[in-house]
C-alpha cells in the first residue's frame, strides 16, 4: 500500500519487514532528506519494521546536508539493530558517495534489489 508525503514527490509502500521509498525528486537537498528521515522514524522504530530502503534511481544532484541526513538515518537505523538501504543510485551519484567515502559507512548500491545476493531481498522488486 503506497504511503505518501506531501512535503516532496516519493513513493513509499511496506514490504514485510521493509520500508521502500522511492525518492521522485532529480534533486535531493537537506530539507527533503530530512523529511524523509522524520516521515520514517517512527516506523522504522516498530518492532520488525527496522529496514529501511531509498531508490534513488532518479536522483541526479544531493547536497552535502542531505549526506550528512542519510548519515544521521544510519546510525538510528543500526541503533535499532536496522538497515539503511541506498539502491538503484546512477553512476555520478555514485561517485559523490564514493569521493565523500561514505561507501565505506553506508549500504550504497548501484543495482536493483533482485540483482542483491542478501537473503534478506529475496522476494523484493
Amino acid at each position: 500500500m503506497p504511503l505518501p508525503h506531501r512535503c516532496f514527490p516519493m513513493r513509499a509502500e511496506a514490504a514485510g519487514h521493509t520500508t521502500l521509498v522511492k525518492i521522485i525528486d532529480k534533486d535531493l537537498d537537506g530539507e527533503k532528506m530530512q523529511a524523509i528521515a522524520r516521515r520514517w522514524r517512527r516506523p522504522m522504530s516498530e518492532p520488525g519494521r527496522h529496514r529501511l530502503r531509498l531508490d534513488f534511481g532518479n536522483v541526479e544532484f544531493l547536497t552535502a546536508s542531505a549526506l550528512g541526513h542519510l548519515v544521521v538515518l544510519h546510525k538510528e537505523a543500526e541503533a535499532l539493530d536496522g538497515r539503511l538501504t541506498l539502491y538503484n543510485v546512477g553512476a555520478m551519484v555514485y561517485e559523490v558517495f564514493a569521493a565523500t567515502r561514505l561507501t565505506t559507512l553506508l549500504d550504497v548500491r548501484q543495482g536493483t534489489p533482485r540483482n542483491f545476493e542478501d537473503p534478506i531481498d529475496k522476494g523484493f522488486r
